[in-house]
């Protein structure tokens, strides 16, 4: 027994094609075979009628039966047995978390500090990289003194000027080291010199040695000649 049934357009139609008094016959057989599935005693145009609307009537209820298995598995809990989904709402009971009787081991850790060292250590090397990286401009001072301890024979001003006119770079790059540039700059000096000398020693021509000749008389009364060179 049902409490509400669908009544569908299609209905409408058959019914409209058939007598008033055809009409109440099927409306009334609809009714009760929906609601309480009550065969109807029918004939003529009104037995042909009801034969094109019984089929959906028909799955209608199916579609009803089959709702209140379902609402009555469910209450009990789970599809019935031998069914393919019976098993899907399964769950795997969950394990204990915490053992009792396990003891807890605890290893300490030694390499904190070792850790902290390495740490240390390589931001010390960083710092230092940056640092030797640095170009520091020197004094005129303390290009003399380096000059000086060196026993180089350049000018620290002309070195001083020389590069501070250039914004202290090295061909296209900046200064890194000033006392490498110092030793490179007294080499070149030292080279130049060398070369002038060499110059003046080719482009010179020696004197030859020249005898002089002068008159001397041996013992024995002769005239002879000493040379001197």
């Amino acid at each position: 027994m049902r409490d509400s049934f669908i009544f569908y357009r299609s209905f409408q139609k058959a019914i409209d094609a058939c007598s008033q008094d055809d009409q109440l016959l099927i409306y009334k057989a609809i009714a009760n075979y929906a609601l309480d599935r009550v065969e109807p005693d029918l004939s003529g145009v009104a037995q042909v009628c009801w034969v094109l609307i019984k089929p959906q009537l028909d799955a209608n209820w199916k579609r009803y039966d089959n709702g209140c298995k379902g609402g009555e598995f469910g209450k009990k809990g789970g599809a019935p047995k031998g069914n393919k989904n019976a098993n899907k709402g399964k769950t795997t009971p969950k394990q204990p978390q915490e053992n009792p009787t396990a003891v807890e081991i605890t290893t300490p850790n030694n390499n904190v500090n070792n850790n902290l060292n390495n740490n240390d250590n390589s931001n010390d090397n960083v710092l230092n990289k940056r640092e030797t990286k640095r170009f520091s401009k020197p004094t005129i001072e303390e290009i003399e003194t380096y000059i000086s301890e060196n026993s180089y024979s350049i000018s620290a001003k002309t070195f001083y000027d020389y590069y501070e006119a250039n914004g202290w770079m090295v061909g296209r790059n900046k200064m890194k080291d000033w006392k490498a540039a110092v030793r490179s700059w007294n080499s070149k000096e030292w080279n130049k010199a060398s070369s002038a000398n060499d110059g003046k020693t080719t482009g010179t021509r020696r004197n030859s040695p020249t005898l002089d000749f002068e008159n001397s008389e041996s013992d024995s009364g002769k005239c002879g000649y000493r040379s001197t060179l």
